[in-house]
């Protein structure tokens, strides 16, 4: 299996268990255009530090604690009530 489909398959999943699985793929198709237009500034955000700063410690110091601070806001998410069966 190629490595996009892979990590597309398994980053769809956390989002329709916390989201509605009916608009999962336009939730998807918008976080991922959205990731990717925003992603696109960490390395010139990056070089920028580096130029100001003459190290990337400050680049990885602020890559480190979004992470962080991602991983934390994801474990205290609530997870929503079970739908109904029918």
């Amino acid at each position: 299996m190629p490595p996009a489909i892979f990590l597309e398959r398994t980053m769809v999943l956390p989002r329709t268990l916390f989201m509605e699985r009916r608009h999962a793929g336009s939730i998807s198709e918008f976080l991922f255009a959205s990731s990717g237009m925003v992603g696109a500034r960490g390395p010139m955000i990056a070089g920028y530090l580096r130029g100001a700063t003459g190290s990337y410690h400050l680049a990885f110091t602020c890559a480190v604690g979004t992470s962080i601070t991602a991983l934390a806001l994801f474990l205290i998410t609530p997870k929503p009530p079970p739908y109904p069966s029918y």
